[in-house]
């Protein structure tokens, strides 16, 4: 019981909405006798397909959790009531089976679609602040999205809009700095990609006329994947990390990034060792590729920062080695900035 009361308000809605919708169900299974009732059978009806949904809804009105998770809620509903309720008198929820799940199924497009034009308007406020396209859509949806939900369609749009649209080369600014150029990233990305295609290719050929259905999953399944790291590779390139004069921006393309405050660096300096993560437990690289990508610069904090990464993974640090074409400017350039502070 403590442990039931000790969930978050929102998520406690959730576990009350389906107690009540289980206890419903075991309720008219085992009261059969009730069934001789037909205003008894039309409210055992709209409880399970209006009265426990409206309930979720209320509960959860102020939370995180998406309106639209009421659907699942509504479906498991009528089918939990077609189970419990005789054949004979389903005449009302097949009524609302009839015009009920298309009116639901309308309501989710239309609120699609009100949620797409409501994120394309904000993408494009959120553009005329920022330049990079990645951080623009992040602003975007999570305006519209809890939190978890905007990072996974961040990241998924992001990484299609890398991989296919961008091709365009990009000139870098004064207090920009690439990452790419003298790294082994792209090359081992690109190889991987190679590999993916060559397997793809001879695992199809071998399995499609035996179970042509696996096959042509596997064969979407390896494309998808492949776009991916197309994507995580070419955003590389269209990411530099960013000097201001009060923040440090650190990216390593869409798969990891911070935001340092120039107060908080403590000094900067080469560093070309490995990384003994069991005697610095705070000493993390900005590469989520570990030892496959070297480096060259380490950054030491006064304070823990986080490193978001991957689909909203984080990470703190106190130290943190990465790799740049231009190691003596980026020292010199961070070096001046202490200093002014």
């Amino acid at each position: 019981m403590q442990h039931i009361l000790s969930l978050k308000k929102p998520y406690l809605g959730v576990l009350v909405s389906f107690l009540l919708l289980f206890s419903l169900f075991f309720i008219a299974k085992h009261n059969t006798i009730q069934f001789n009732s037909s205003a008894f059978v039309s409210a055992i009806t709209l409880d399970f397909a209006v009265t426990i949904p409206l309930i979720y809804l209320f509960l959860t009105r102020q939370s995180n959790i998406p309106k639209t998770t009421v659907v699942p809620l509504f479906i498991l509903g009528l089918v939990l009531a077609s189970y419990c309720l005789p054949q004979e008198q389903q005449s009302l929820l097949n009524s609302i089976k009839k015009w009920g799940i298309p009116i639901v199924e309308i309501s989710v497009f239309t609120f699609i679609i009100i949620k797409v034009r409501n994120l394309i308007i904000q993408f494009k406020k959120s553009k005329e602040q920022s330049q990079d396209f990645f951080d623009a859509l992040k602003i975007a949806s999570k305006q519209l999205l809890p939190s978890t939900a905007a990072n996974l369609f961040a990241m998924e749009i992001a990484v299609f809009y890398y991989g296919i649209f961008k091709w365009k080369s990009q000139k870098l600014k004064l207090n920009e700095f690439s990452y790419h150029k003298n790294s082994g990233t792209p090359t081992l990305l690109g190889a991987l990609i190679f590999v993916i295609a060559i397997e793809t290719v001879a695992i199809h050929l071998l399995v499609v006329n035996t179970a042509p259905i696996i096959a042509y999953i596997l064969l979407a399944l390896s494309i998808y994947s492949a776009f991916q790291i197309l994507g995580f590779l070419k955003s590389l390139f269209y990411r530099p990390i960013l000097i201001t004069k009060q923040r440090i921006y650190l990216k390593y393309g869409i798969l990891s990034e911070t935001s340092i405050n120039t107060n908080n660096i403590e000094n900067v300096d080469y560093f070309t060792k490995d990384i003994d993560k069991e005697k610095n437990t705070t000493l993390i690289k900005l590469s989520p590729l570990g030892s496959l990508e070297g480096h060259n610069i380490i950054i030491h904090l006064k304070k823990e920062q986080t490193l978001n990464g991957l689909y909203g993974s984080k990470k703190q640090f106190q130290s943190i080695v990465l790799h740049l074409d231009d190691k003596t400017s980026f020292k010199q350039e961070i070096e001046s900035l202490i200093t002014q502070d």
